[in-house]
């Protein structure tokens, strides 16, 4: 079978650049192919030296661009073969700026699945990987159990596991966070505790429906100050589309309402999901108040006015406010932030100690981590500790140091540096040393680059990674 999935992978990779090289070769075409293979240097059979997992992949990004308008493919394959296709259209039609995607998962074959991964772990973060970019409908986290009845918990998700997009409103204390609607490429999904070092995310899992084919399209016409925007959604696991409605805008006041419909059928054609909207106004001595008003199947649900970063005369702190209404109750919600500034090479990681009455009671400050930086003659070095046994800078190494340097190589192209050593205080090594990642690459004029990556740690020579990428 592993043989099978090499002469597959093989063949594929074949296919990326012979379809890149004519694509190239067609002029208004422009694209990128990108290489990565990982192999297992401890490994003695051949057919083990390739590692299956997603550092070894294959990519092709090819794009056109005529009168305005912009088209793309984008195809990802890795040892199991095709795992992602996507078309991309985007353009304008007068006023109206028009944006949709077709995405194929051909691993999942015609239909969709669910994905559940469990995870525990005392620390202000879950984060699971799915593995695979995935088209993900929707996910719910449950379990979640945090330290504090006040403590505020989210989900957001991510691509490419560095940016990220907050999908859900704010939970507070245990509980489960039922259906949230994702409707996007995903790959990494985050369960993110945020009132500091005190926070945790214990005993919790998610599940996860992914669609084997979706389509997305989204259109947006401004005119005399008023912004009308639409999304459609048409998935193999579930389908939706919302209208959106932007008010004209001043200095005094904003407006907004979003209505969502979800696509049932055989139940119905356009089921009412919810509708909410927002407006911002200044109230006095008070600027920038926002309030939130939602409306679900069953009527009213709630309506909430909240501020930020308002300053008590208090030094480097300020606080956050939502009065919220409901049918049934009022509640009121205080939180300070603490404002340390980054203005110089050292950087403190700290939060507000709450006492017994919560996050309206502040009993002291918690330092839990420390950052310095420094850049001298194009070389930079970085150093992160986390001092509260909570945080972590990977995996479970709480240190961690880093040199990098950027310069010019041959042929007009950049050449670039990268070391981090890890340390872990499980380890029984010399100053808890856990590991250390190399990081070369190497540009050959402006259209290609060659990288390598060695890692290394206590059960020796570990992984050795092969990349390059091509542009035309």
């Amino acid at each position: 079978m592993r043989k099978r999935s090499l002469k597959h992978i093989l063949l594929m990779l074949i296919l990326i650049i012979v379809g890149g090289l004519a694509a190239s070769a067609a002029g208004p075409f422009s694209g990128t192919i990108d290489v990565g293979i990982a192999l297992n240097p401890n490994i003695s059979s051949f057919g083990g030296l390739i590692q299956t997992d997603s550092d070894t992949y294959a990519k092709l990004t090819v794009n056109y661009v005529t009168d305005g308008w912009s088209f793309g493919s984008f195809s990802t394959f890795d040892m199991s073969g095709w795992t992602t296709q996507e078309f991309t259209a985007s353009g304008s039609l007068g006023l109206i700026i028009l944006d949709s995607r077709l995405t194929f998962s051909p691993i999942l074959g015609s239909s969709f699945a669910l994905i559940t991964k469990s995870s525990t772990t005392n620390s202000p973060t879950h984060e699971y990987d799915l593995g695979k970019v995935y088209f993900v409908d929707w996910v719910t986290a449950t379990g979640v159990k945090v330290n504090a009845s006040t403590t505020r918990w989210y989900v957001r998700v991510s691509l490419d596991g560095v940016s990220w997009d907050t999908v859900s409103p704010e939970f507070t204390g245990n509980g489960n966070s039922g259906q949230i609607t994702v409707a996007r490429l995903v790959r990494y999904i985050q369960i993110l505790a945020i009132d500091g070092s005190s926070a945790y995310v214990d005993e919790s899992h998610i599940t996860v429906s992914v669609s084997a084919n979706a389509w997305t399209t989204t259109a947006r016409l401004a005119a005399a100050g008023v912004t009308l925007s639409s999304s459609f959604t048409k998935a193999t696991g579930g389908s939706n589309c919302s209208l959106t409605i932007t008010g004209p805008q001043d200095e005094a006041l904003t407006a907004s309402a979003t209505i969502y419909f979800n696509l049932v059928d055989p139940e119905c054609s356009f089921c009412l999901d919810r509708v909410q909207g927002t407006f911002g106004l200044d109230f006095g001595c008070v600027k920038d108040i926002t309030a939130t008003w939602k409306i679900a199947q069953s009527g009213f649900d709630s309506i909430s006015f909240s501020v930020s970063d308002i300053d008590v005369g208090i030094p480097f702190i300020t606080f956050n406010g939502t009065l919220t209404f409901s049918l049934l109750s009022k509640t009121v919600a205080i939180t300070p932030n603490l404002n340390l500034g980054s203005d110089t090479c050292f950087t403190i990681y700290a939060s507000l100690e709450p006492g017994p009455s919560g996050a309206t009671e502040i009993t002291g400050l918690s330092i839990y981590g420390l950052g310095v930086s420094y850049d001298w003659d194009g070389v930079s070095f970085e150093s992160l500790s986390y001092l509260d046994g909570l945080h972590r800078v990977k995996d479970t190494y709480w240190e961690k140091l880093t040199i990098k340097s950027a310069g010019d190589s041959c042929c007009g192209g950049n050449l670039t540096f990268e070391t981090s050593t890890y340390f872990d205080c499980a380890q029984a090594t010399l100053f808890d040393w856990a590991e250390t990642d190399l990081n070369l690459a190497v540009g050959l004029g402006s259209a290609a680059t060659i990288s390598t990556s060695i890692i290394v740690d206590t059960t020796g020579f570990s992984e050795w990674k092969i990349g390059w990428s091509i542009s035309w």
